[in-house]
């Protein structure tokens, strides 16, 4: 009868019990009582009846592989403590193994079923030559991709993605050739940093030389003309913790020089777009500072977003039409008002 695979699964059972054993792998006394107030601290419910299964179950698969004299006892059932003195340095290795084997065919069927999500380009280049490719795209044929996305992914110069991709990791000096939508075109010396998606385009983050900006250069996918890689140059990686704090009060991916982060106040009118901004917040720290209802002024619920005021967080705004309104500060809602009225006269008789 085939063994049962203790450390399968995403229950606490399983995680107890690779923790259990990973302690005995180090040869050192463990007690009962120290893992117990070990994972109660740590916030875990059902410690004790979970240890109770996983603790013994642990020690006899241990056994079986490692024979009986591989665990050494020493105390009574109250302090009693244990340690693992087998020759073999990891006898429910092939447990863990096979444990990984199962996730990573998991992590391989969801990239098969993604297909209609991620970029076809990211496919063809990491499953490049491989059997796997030949079914993504048979199924996506047939309509058996149940994972898509509503952008369209065959946007100018997608294919490059993986490129860069492997010159952010490989740490590769490039030099860019770039259009702007305005302006001349031009070429950069770059240290690429990061790739951050936004609204279905991609940017390319980094280092330009020759400018004033250092880190957080950004570049559209879609703008790029041609890339060149530039072997005889040092790369010089990003500040640490530098794009942490970049994006970090940030809506989209644009940041206007001189302009700093505010507590923007948004007032939703409706319920229903009180709820709509509720479950799709424009940033990570959006918080509702008043509930939707009946209030002295009106009907209304109110948020707060701390964030710089850039034409992303406009356009996604006046996503919301009259549903929503800014309410401070005095220079956000003028720039909102002053942008609705321009609209409007575009539509004026």
């Amino acid at each position: 009868m085939a063994r049962r695979n203790l450390f399968n699964g995403t229950g606490y059972f399983s995680q107890l019990s690779e923790r259990v054993y990973k302690s005995l792998m180090t040869r050192q006394w463990i007690k009962y009582a120290e893992i117990k107030e070990r994972e109660k601290k740590e916030g875990y419910k059902g410690t004790a009846n979970a240890l109770k299964k996983a603790f013994p179950a642990v020690c006899d698969a241990i056994r079986e592989v490692a024979g009986a004299e591989s665990i050494e006892k020493e105390g009574d059932l109250k302090h009693r403590r244990i340690r693992y003195v087998g020759e073999d340095p990891d006898p429910l290795g092939d447990m863990l193994r096979a444990r990984t084997i199962k996730s990573l065919k998991k992590y391989w069927r969801f990239c098969q079923d993604s297909a209609g999500f991620f970029p076809m380009s990211w496919l063809e280049y990491f499953f490049h030559n491989c059997q796997d490719l030949l079914e993504i795209r048979s199924r996506q044929k047939h309509g058996h991709l149940p994972i898509a996305s509503s952008l369209d992914r065959k946007l100018k110069n997608i294919e490059m993605l993986p490129l860069l991709y492997e010159y952010i990791v490989k740490q590769r000096v490039l030099s860019i050739d770039y259009k702007p939508f305005v302006g001349e075109a031009f070429t950069v010396v770059f240290h690429p940093h990061c790739l951050r998606e936004y609204n279905g385009r991609w940017f390319l983050f980094g280092r330009a030389e020759g400018g004033d900006i250092g880190d957080g250069f950004n570049l559209a996918l879609d703008r790029v003309v041609e890339i060149r890689e530039l072997p005889d140059k040092d790369y010089v990686t990003a500040t640490p913790g530098y794009y942490e704090e970049y994006f970090k009060d940030l809506v989209g991916v644009t940041r206007p020089l001189g302009e700093v982060a505010k507590d923007i106040r948004v007032r939703a009118h409706t319920l229903y777009i009180y709820r709509l901004f509720e479950t799709k917040p424009l940033h990570p720290e959006q918080k509702t500072i008043v509930e939707f209802g009946e209030h002295a002024d009106g009907c209304y619920g109110e948020f707060v977003i701390h964030t710089l005021l850039n034409k992303e967080l406009i356009g996604r705004l006046l996503l919301y039409g009259d549903g929503i309104e800014v309410t401070a500060p005095d220079d956000v809602r003028t720039v909102m008002r002053e942008t609705i009225k321009r609209m409007g006269s575009l539509y004026s008789e």
